[in-house]
């Protein structure tokens, strides 16, 4: 009997053809494996009970990094009998849908090689084999092929020859495989040791390191920069020099031991630390633990940890013997560098010294960043990128042209949308620095050449001065078509019906900074009503309507306000009246407001732009408590309130935390009105109420306010299935306790799966709504 098979999904650079070999030949059967465009195509011949028990195992015993999403099996008749034993035959180039692999971090069994003087990879830095290694970032083109990755330049020795060609070495056909007679080399720019051997340069890079040194070093997909994580003058130093005061930095390992030696670690948080992605994962801290410089994560009891995901890192820590800042080697607001002449011209001013290597990164990937949440079924994902991209959804909606969809403006990421698959680029940050922007359509481009995909359909976002939605429409403009514009809200919402696969009538609650509303005003605290989530085989889209939302706030100062949380806490208090006024200028929380100008800025109030975003009320929230008003990154505020809370604010419900009123009205939509939070906010301020009692009336005031919002639409439009998206959804007090309270009272709710639920997800949602809304028309 004789059988053709087609897989498809991660099913290249995982050591999926290697591994069919050997199974094939220990099953003594015969036929070919070969790469076909984006799928692993083969044919085998052998008895019908033989071929049964071997496709069984083809299931069981597959590489772990590999995704079988598809397998067609064909019975070929009349054929004449393979004679040949088992063989791996060339790829085939096609057009084709693929899924190539993500990079995958260093494997137990070459992290030992490189450890052991006796084993001849003794200190290599680029040791991989089929299961580690570069992947996406070194693909230029599919088949993913050695000659198709930036590992062409490197020729292999006979020894590399020979393991690439053994079926019984871990090697067999690993496509980066390399030593260092034949494969890439560090080089160290910035000392004497310029072209010194790997071991050399590695040791010098310690050296400054041990010293309270700043070391550039170029990773898989972008150059980091790395100091000594217990070193508070090193780290200060570091943060000067990248002009970042606050944002926490993440923080390397050498191994998960003394991860908990640092901070505390769940099963849950341990499996993710230790998967072949090697993300970030966030990890709570306690006074138990030992502490790292106070610079490395100030003001938050969150720390970010990450073990070795390369060779060179793990070379590095081994030497180094302690935790290392590992941060992204760039200035604060520009992207991370991944082209040798950008960053090179970043280190001179950066670091101390710059570790590089002659592998040229071909795709930009930063590090995954990832949170387990109390009670979560699943991981929050706050950045997908390496490790995790390429991101790729197979979707039972069918896309009947290819799509781009140009996602947003802060925590940018695109997709495109071809036949029944969406395809998610990494995390490409924010896009208000020209080389973000540039990058961003580097990326984009990138992808349109390796997933052959010519978009015929661009969406984007209502917002008319994005950098993505001006992408959009120059594209459009060039290609004399119209783009879809879809609005931020709605974009998240879709985003999580559609990982669901939901079909039928659903609210949304989006919960965010901000978004371009139809009426001009800037939205992000929306309860959305979908008629019908959309199909793309019909005819029709959605009608979606918007029932309530947070009361409009003020912003003085227009965008300022978002960036001095002073200006969006007096919009708060002229909305809640002089009575709001008085107060909080009594306890020094009005700066701005004195008895001479407040009738002038109460007149002016009108001409200000409105928001009805969760995330200004945040902010403005944390300006009333901590008297702080800088905000230095996005969502910093609300961050900083989020990590007031105490441990037990995850126990019982939001109405035992005594919550704060919120006032509840129906016009044309329901609002939530927290002018009535406001007395009694500044009534615990006066009062000397701690920061985390305050906090935590605060959210649970706020989660009580929407529900009893979503019970009153729900009752209306008879509908018990609700969608949580947004940004606001990273918070882990929000997303357990709507999810809690929602759950309580009959709701299925739905949450994201693997999408982000602030922007970094949003092209998924705006590729559902934008496909819909240009059939219909």
């Amino acid at each position: 009997m004789r059988w053709r098979l087609q897989l498809s999904g991660v099913v290249q650079g995982v050591g999926f053809r290697p591994f069919v070999y050997r199974l094939s030949r220990r099953f003594g059967l015969k036929g070919y494996v070969r790469n076909e465009g984006g799928d692993v195509v083969l044919e085998v011949q052998g008895d019908g009970e033989t071929l049964m028990r071997w496709k069984q195992a083809l299931i069981d015993e597959r590489p772990a990094v590999a995704r079988v999403d598809g397998l067609i099996v064909s019975v070929i008749d009349d054929a004449d009998d393979l004679e040949k034993p088992f063989y791996i035959e060339e790829s085939i180039s096609l057009h084709a849908h693929v899924t190539p692999s993500p990079d995958l971090a260093l494997c137990s069994e070459c992290r030992t090689e490189i450890s052991s003087k006796s084993d001849r990879r003794f200190d290599y830095p680029f040791t991989n084999c089929t299961n580690c290694g570069p992947r996406f970032t070194i693909i230029s083109r599919l088949p993913y092929d050695r000659r198709n990755t930036s590992m062409s330049a490197f020729p292999l020795c006979d020894e590399c020859q020979s393991e690439y060609g053994d079926p019984h070495d871990r090697r067999f056909h690993a496509e980066p495989v390399a030593c260092s007679r034949c494969g890439p080399a560090l080089c160290v720019i910035g000392m004497p040791t310029s072209g010194a051997d790997n071991t050399t340069a590695l040791n010098a890079a310690t050296n400054v390191l041990r010293d309270g040194g700043i070391v550039g070093l170029k990773a898989l997909g972008g150059w980091h920069l790395a100091c000594d994580a217990r070193n508070e003058k090193a780290v200060r130093e570091l943060r000067q020099r990248k002009e970042r005061r606050l944002q926490p930095f993440a923080v390397m390992f050498r191994d998960e031991a003394t991860v908990r030696s640092y901070a505390c670690l769940s099963e849950e948080e341990s499996v993710l630390l230790r998967s072949s992605a090697a993300p970030i994962v966030l990890l709570e801290t306690s006074d138990e633990k030992l502490s790292l410089a106070p610079s490395v994560h100030p003001e938050t009891g969150v720390l970010g940890a990450m073990l070795p995901s390369t060779p060179l890192h793990d070379l590095l820590l081994r030497r180094f013997d302690g935790p290392l800042v590992m941060t992204s080697g760039n200035r604060c607001g520009a992207p991370t560098p991944y082209r040798d002449e950008a960053a090179m011209e970043e280190m001179k001013t950066l670091a101390d010294i710059a570790l590089s290597h002659d592998r040229p990164i071909l795709l930009r990937c930063d590090d995954s960043i990832v949170r387990v949440h109390p009670g979560a079924k699943r991981p929050v994902y706050h950045r997908r990128a390496r490790g995790y991209a390429p991101h790729i959804i197979e979707t039972p909606f069918r896309f009947a042209r290819t799509t781009f969809a140009a996602g947003s403006f802060l925590n940018a990421a695109f997709a495109f949308g071809s036949d029944r698959r969406i395809y998610l680029s990494p995390h490409l940050g924010d896009l208000d620095h020209p080389e973000a922007f540039e990058q961003y359509v580097e990326i984009a481009d990138h992808y349109m050449e390796l997933f052959q995909l010519h978009p015929e359909l661009y969406v984007c976002d209502l917002h008319p001065a994005y950098p993505s939605t001006l992408y959009v429409e120059r594209r459009c403009h060039a290609e004399g078509i119209d783009p879809v514009r879809v609005q931020h809200h709605e974009a998240h919402a879709a985003s999580c019906l559609a990982e669901h696969h939901h079909r039928g009538p659903a609210l949304a609650l989006v919960l965010d900074g901000t978004g371009y509303g139809y009426d001009g005003t800037s939205w992000g605290g929306e309860l959305l009503y979908f008629h019908d989530f959309p199909l793309l085989d019909d005819v029709h889209t959605a009608g979606i309507e918007r029932c309530g939302s947070l009361a409009a706030l003020p912003m003085p100062g227009a965008d300022r306000a978002v960036l001095e949380t002073d200006r969006m806490a007096e919009g708060l208090l002229f909305h809640a009246g002089s009575d709001a006024i008085a107060a909080a200028r009594s306890i020094g929380r009005a700066p701005g407001l004195t008895d001479a100008n407040e009738d002038m800025m109460r007149n002016a109030m009108h001409l200000f732009p409105k928001t009805s975003g969760c995330g200004r009320l945040f902010d403005a929230v944390s300006f009333l408590v901590s008297g702080r008003s800088e905000s230095e990154y996005e969502g910093q505020p609300a961050i900083w309130l989020e990590n007031r809370l105490e441990r037990e604010a995850f126990s019982g419900s939001p109405r035992s935390h005594t919550p704060y009123p919120f006032a509840l009205n129906k016009a044309d939509r329901w609002i939530i009105d927290p002018a009535v939070m406001v007395f009694a906010l500044l009534d615990d301020l006066h009062r000397g109420e701690s920061a985390s009692r305050i906090s935590l009336r605060f959210h649970s005031g706020l989660v009580t306010a929407f529900v009893e919002m979503l019970e009153e639409v729900a009752a209306e439009k008879s509908v018990r299935t609700v969608a949580l998206s947004g940004g606001c959804f990273f918070n882990r007090y929000l997303t357990q306790h709507f999810t809690q309270e929602l759950e309580r009272l009959g709701f299925t709710v739905l949450l994201h799966k693997e999408l982000p639920p602030g922007d970094g997800g949003l092209a998924a949602g705006q590729l559902m709504l934008g496909a819909a809304l240009a059939v219909a028309s």
